[in-house]
């Protein structure tokens, strides 16, 4: 395995992220050597030889967090602003870098320090910077660090490249893998409740619905192809695979007029609001792209609506079409690439409301993307819209069951393989990814079962 990749400085916010660069290539590699994960726990554990960047940012911190160095930067007056700290936890080298004492008096001092002028409160000001900027350099590290050895185990005798995640707030970096002229990318970033980019939050508990439902998108074949890895239930990491290896694809919201009728076919430039509904179905009949379109936004929607996702039917970013390169169908795929979960405080389950809120095309959205959408979800005859919901679970959507008990279980392996999780840790996850996939069924029963009374 050789690894390649040069090191830049960026400026973000007001530090520094590490970034690793390469190049892209459109081919893909061969299929990986193991297919759920791998030992991540036995690459890692050996961590003696010597001082991990945790500790050796710990070692920083105790040299700038302390009373005498703050009094020096601002004063007694400034130094009285902090009382109540513990300034036995944060001054100690043995503490953990990144606990929610230090973080806050990091950001208590940035403020600080940046509402006064004096020499020296900007040297203690270019200290706290350099803090900051060291304490996300750690995560930055583990990140690749970890990609590093998952791929590596992944496509042996292979060479990986980092290059730089430009879109997003969450800490990530893509993966070029080249092996005998061929190559593949993956985008990695950190769960949706991990480090940000700017570094302005602790990571919080993976959310066991996020990774059950990147595995179930990726079994319904709606998804990029995925993988988890990373250390504990907070650093936990998630790898898609670039859509692009699969055929030519299109975010929705970049669609141009050039390609956007190999998508679209009939319903390109047709005012869907002027013709006759009638007039409009004949010509969706006639062509299998309008036809195959209606379909896929229709799939999106259906599991939008089962598995309680906002920011999707909306948000042209988070979807898009491939046109395979090899596959006995020319017609566009879809692909959901992003989505953000409802909020855990909304009720999880659906229900008869639910039920009510499809037949009018209404839902966790306010307003349609664009007339396409909103006739094929919306206005279109209820009938038509129940009538091809109810082909959609006879087909595509026909092994729910079975395909949320295996992505379960890719969820649960890849959990078991974080380096450094507890027991006790790894068991409240699996309660709570049970708890999700049995809920995620009976949402699919209860659809199934209504458009069944409907016919």
């Amino acid at each position: 395995m050789k690894l390649r990749y040069g090191l830049l400085m960026t400026v973000v916010g007001h530090f520094f992220v590490p970034q690793v660069i390469g190049a892209a290539a459109p081919d893909d590699c061969e299929e990986p050597s193991t297919p759920l994960g791998v030992e991540s726990r036995a690459m890692l554990k050996d961590k003696s030889v010597k001082i991990t960047p945790g500790k050796k940012v710990a070692g920083m911190q105790a040299k700038v967090l302390t009373p005498e160095r703050i009094r020096a930067g601002l004063g007694d007056k400034g130094l009285s602003n902090l009382d109540g700290t513990n300034w036995d936890e944060v001054s100690s080298p043995d503490k953990n870098f990144e606990s929610p004492n230090r973080r806050d008096l990091v950001r208590q001092l940035r403020t600080l320090c940046s509402k006064s002028s004096t020499v020296e409160s900007q040297d203690l000001l270019r200290d706290i910077l350099v803090l900051r900027e060291e304490m996300l350099r750690v995560h930055a590290d583990r990140l690749m660090e970890h990609s590093q050895s998952y791929f590596q185990q992944l496509f042996p005798n292979s060479t990986i490249s980092f290059y730089d995640k430009l879109n997003g707030d969450q800490l990530g970096t893509k993966v070029l893998i080249e092996k005998d002229e061929k190559s593949v990318t993956y985008y990695v970033k950190t769960h949706s409740g991990g480090i940000k980019k700017s570094g302005s939050s602790a990571a919080e508990t993976v959310n066991p619905k996020e990774l059950l439902t990147y595995a179930l998108l990726d079994a319904l074949h709606v998804g990029p192809e995925v993988h988890f890895f990373g250390r504990d239930k907070q650093h936990l990491y998630i790898a898609t695979k670039d859509v692009k290896a699969d055929g030519k694809f299109d975010e929705y919201s970049r669609l141009k007029e050039d390609n956007a009728e190999a998508v679209f076919g009939v319903l390109t430039n047709l005012d869907l609001k002027k013709l006759d509904p009638e007039v409009i179905e004949s010509m969706i009949a006639r062509d299998p792209v309008a036809e195959s379109f209606v379909r896929m936004m229709s799939i999106l929607d259906l599991v939008a609506r089962l598995i309680r996702l906002t920011d999707l039917q909306t948000n042209g970013g988070n979807f898009g079409f491939v046109r395979p390169l090899n596959h006995e169908s020319f017609l566009p795929l879809l692909r959901i690439i992003d989505f953000r979960l409802v909020a855990e405080k909304y009720f999880q389950r659906v229900h008869l409301g639910d039920w009510e809120l499809f037949l009018k095309g209404e839902g966790f959205f306010e307003d349609n993307l664009d007339e396409r959408v909103e006739y094929i979800l919306q206005t279109r005859d209820v009938e038509l819209r129940k009538g091809l919901a109810a082909d959609i679970f006879q087909h595509e959507l026909v092994e729910w069951t079975n395909v949320m008990s295996a992505a379960v279980e890719k969820v649960k392996a890849s959990i078991h393989q974080l380096s450094e999780i507890s027991d006790e840790d790894k068991a409240d996850l699996f309660r709570k990814l049970d708890e999700d996939a049995k809920i995620l069924i009976e949402n699919f029963d209860f659809f199934k079962q209504e458009l069944e009374v409907a016919r």
